[in-house]
């Protein structure tokens, strides 16, 4: 049987002696066989041997009131006597009722059983012998010498696709490497086998593409330099260990995308100085500045604060005056309090709202269920709620107008809500949902169309015109129309395509006009909030407002 490495601590043998005597180990074998552990030891010595002692100690898994062992082979001439010496520890003492228990110059095998009464399968409980040292005593009236040797040892361990190895002092385990089996979440043991996990050793996870989250307990000591190089799919990193959030440990933080380091710690953070990890961290539930980029996966196990939070992303398809292209769908996790070009640093607006002395205007829209449309809207949707947005971008508008580009979505002190799978009214014939993680193409959502989409009738609609049924994956942030339960919607029913209406685009006239935006009126003095509306007066209240197209901090 294959042998199985289990134990969480050390088995001990004592061998007392009448006389200084030589002992050696032949062989050692340990089987896990239905519910018990089996120990075959060939045992040589050249004096004799009067009594055996084993020290068991078990892992946590095992009742120990269910634990009986049992000495199988010499039982109608050897006595095994045993006792609870402490929580999980048993001693067992074999004599003989003869003068000695093993005569001298003589091979014998014991045969030790140690059951686990009303347990289907040991291998479930993980009752697996690790290290093995044996300790034996010389004896005349007082103890003469005393040695030990190791017959067996644990040098790696595979759990979940994750390699231990042990330590140079051979008192602990480290993180060494892993393999193809590793798992995309995981969380490193506070022990194996009875002894501690204390470091990650240098490029340990280098490469592990297949990682998407990791919790780093408080026992972990160091980790080490690139320990997470190259894990570009890493979500999530957990970090209770003491060991500084080193920049090295990483390579560089765009490289993750969206990934988010957690710790409580400030300490890790001090110690590694000017060479702290610079993605996004939060400590305490607290982050300075966090920067999420469109079509990077995103998972938030738990609600934080920020004191600036960006989304960006990349809009560049054509728009047209009378017909509805162009648009994006989205999805974000906070509240957004304004959006931004950032490379014109000019501030965009809902059209509805939008004023031309600090702003230029873009068009918003919110899914209405009860007319399963569109509709238009005056301001930003809170975290969560799904939205189609649409930035300005045609030969036909005015330069000024034409905000194509990188746009911000930003918010400051603002709660960043955990990640989840976005719904609608499921029992709805259509709903509009949106995800922060990549989907693949069903027939049950509908995303909008990156490229000409051709009907079936034969019409071509423009680059974000239509959503379309099985299309592509759905991408992270993105939202998408998704077919509901309603018993009329069929598959075979169900709509290939849904286009979006032209009146969603409104006050498209403006855009022509000639002159500049400044022609609408002065911004001499005026004060506005970052949502783009117009104060009566001067600001009181702290906090971030426009004042002469320029952003001004209210102490």
């Amino acid at each position: 049987m294959k042998r199985l490495l289990i134990f969480t601590s050390a088995l001990l043998m004592a061998v007392q002696l009448w006389s200084q005597a030589s002992i050696s180990i032949d062989a050692l074998q340990e089987d896990v066989s239905g519910d018990s552990l089996e120990l075959f030891i060939n045992l040589n010595n050249s004096e004799p041997i009067k009594a055996i002692q084993f020290d068991l100690q078990l892992p946590s898994s095992i009742d120990f009131n269910k634990v009986k062992p049992i000495l199988k082979k010499h039982a109608d001439a050897f006595d095994l006597d045993y006792k609870y010496i402490s929580d999980k520890h048993i001693r067992m003492l074999i004599t003989s009722g003869k003068d000695e228990l093993i005569p001298p110059d003589s091979t014998r095998l014991l045969h030790l059983n140690v059951s686990v009464a009303s347990l289907e399968n040991v291998k479930t409980h993980l009752f697996r012998v690790s290290d093995i040292t044996f300790v034996y005593k010389t004896y005349r009236s007082e103890v003469v010498a005393e040695q030990s040797f190791t017959a067996f040892e644990v040098k790696e361990v595979d759990v979940q696709g994750l390699i231990y190895s042990r330590n140079s002092t051979r008192d602990a385990f480290n993180v060494f490497s892993y393999t193809d089996t590793l798992k995309s979440d995981v969380v490193i043991p506070t022990e194996i086998y009875g002894l501690p996990v204390k470091a990650i050793a240098p490029g340990a996870l280098k490469g592990a593409h297949q990682l998407r989250s990791i919790e780093i307990p408080p026992h972990i000591q160091n980790v080490g330099e690139n320990a997470f190089g190259g894990c570009y799919n890493l979500l999530m990193v957990a970090w209770s260990s003491p060991a500084a959030l080193h920049a090295s440990c990483f390579d560089e933080p765009q490289a993750y995308g969206n990934m988010l380091v957690f710790t409580q710690n400030e300490n890790v953070i001090k110690a590694a100085a000017d060479e702290a990890f610079a993605g996004n961290v939060v400590l305490n539930g607290k982050a300075d500045n966090i920067h999420l980029v469109d079509d990077r996966e995103f998972y938030n196990p738990r609600e934080f604060t920020a004191k600036t939070i960006i989304y960006s992303r990349e809009f560049s398809k054509q728009t047209y005056l009378n017909q509805s292209a162009g648009w994006e769908a989205m999805v974000l996790p906070f509240d957004v309090q304004y959006v931004e070009n950032k490379n014109t640093g000019v501030m965009l607006h809902p059209f509805a709202e939008a004023d031309f002395e600090i702003t230029m205007p873009i068009w918003l829209a919110a899914w209405q269920q009860e007319s399963q449309s569109f509709v238009p809207c005056r301001a930003m949707l809170p975290a969560n709620e799904p939205f189609i947005m649409q930035v300005p971008n045609s030969r036909e508008y005015q330069d000024q107008f034409n905000q194509a580009g990188t746009i911000f979505f930003v918010a400051h002190d603002a709660k960043v809500y955990p990640s989840c799978v976005v719904r609608g009214n499921t029992g709805a014939k259509y709903y509009f949902g949106g995800s922060y993680e990549r989907l693949a193409p069903s027939d049950d959502f509908y995303v909008l169309n990156d490229e000409e989409y051709s009907t079936s009738e034969g019409e071509i609609i423009a680059p974000g015109g239509a959503f379309v049924a099985a299309l592509r994956a759905l991408r992270p942030f993105e939202a998408c129309i998704c077919a509901g339960s309603s018993s009329d919607l069929a598959s075979q029913t169900r709509a290939s395509y849904l286009r979006i209406g032209k009146d969603v685009t409104t006050g498209i006239e403006i855009l022509k006009e000639t002159g500049s935006p400044a022609s609408h009126g002065s911004h001499a003095d005026h004060w506005y909030n970052l949502q783009g509306l117009r104060l009566p007066s001067r600001p009181t209240q702290p906090g971030l407002y426009i004042h002469n197209g320029e952003k001004v901090m209210i102490k």
